[in-house]
């Protein structure tokens, strides 16, 4: 299963469900968000079937803290209901390059959850959002990096060029994912990564992910990071996304870019557009078509 949290998305809706039930994921559990679109419409269809469950996100001062709330009531309603529950935005598309998910998730049931990178991508150019669609309109990402000169270089630059003198940064960057969990394993919710959980997070590649900002994680990554770095740490990690990866559609079409930028232009010491046009440049660097392989064959397009 997916849990989201949507505001105002409607017209991305079918697409990103359709995606998913390709993928293999067969309930969806949304959380509107005082949406004030037609998204009761697009939705009604996966509501009749099951197939989304819907509810209101929970009232609280910060969108952040209404999104973790909804994912918490999300773990509990799919304790009974599946094995896996992935949290992921809208404009997030999770899929396994070498096949099936369900092919790929770990066995183990001591694994907690699997830390999923992603790949971030830009406007490509779009003024407007294109009639095709989020996957084919918008084929142009990040550079991913390849060693890890280029990841800690990919680090260090969206540090040193867009969030360090920002009171309020832009919210993207090249490194970063987010997680697919057993909910029966996991108490708290989080953004990125659980908060409290029973057993082990690890990446795609099995290496160990210490997720979690608790007393005992914290003290348990400075133990590993002294004993095994590469255990703890994702700044000194190459990550990959060959079994497992997101597709994050950061930017969308430059008038959507635009209206991201204007919710932070009373705050003086906020990214500017200027800053956001800045960064959509980073986020069109190559050209990245891998999704279009695994998008199902009647939503293609020549």
């Amino acid at each position: 299963a997916i849990s989201a949290v949507f505001k105002n998305e409607a017209s991305y809706l079918d697409e990103w469900i359709t995606f998913h039930q390709a993928q293999g994921f067969s309930r969806f559990y949304l959380f509107d968000d005082n949406s004030t679109d037609n998204f009761l419409e697009v939705l009604e269809p996966f509501l009749a079937t099951g197939v989304v469950v819907l509810d209101n996100a929970p009232e609280a001062p910060h969108f952040i803290q209404r999104q973790e709330a909804s994912y918490d009531l999300a773990l509990a309603l799919a304790r009974d209901d599946c094995a896996w529950l992935a949290f992921i935005d809208i404009d997030e598309f999770l899929f396994s390059p070498s096949g099936a998910i369900s092919d790929v998730l770990p066995a183990n049931p001591l694994i907690a959850g699997v830390f999923i990178w992603w790949r971030i991508f830009g406007s490509s150019g779009h003024q407007s959002p294109p009639e095709v669609g989020v996957l084919l309109g918008f084929t142009r990402s990040a550079k991913f990096p390849e060693n890890l000169r280029e990841t800690k270089e990919a680090l260090a630059f969206g540090n040193r060029d867009f969030f360090a003198p920002r009171k309020r940064p832009i919210q993207g960057t090249v490194i970063e994912g987010k997680s697919i969990v057993r909910p029966l394993l996991v108490r708290k919710a989080g953004v990125h990564v659980p908060q409290s959980y029973v057993g082990l997070m690890i990446d795609e590649n099995k290496k160990l992910y210490i997720a979690g900002s608790s007393v005992f994680v914290r003290a348990f990554r400075w133990i590993m990071n002294r004993i095994y770095r590469d255990a703890a740490d994702r700044r000194v990690r190459v990550p990959t996304t060959q079994s497992l990866r997101i597709n994050h559609y950061w930017s969308k079409s430059i008038s959507e870019l635009e209206k991201k930028a204007a919710k932070w232009d009373s705050n003086l010491k906020g990214a500017s557009l200027e800053d956001y046009l800045r960064w959509d440049n980073v986020l069109n660097e190559v050209e990245d078509r891998e999704i279009l392989n695994h998008v199902p064959q009647a939503n293609r397009s020549a």
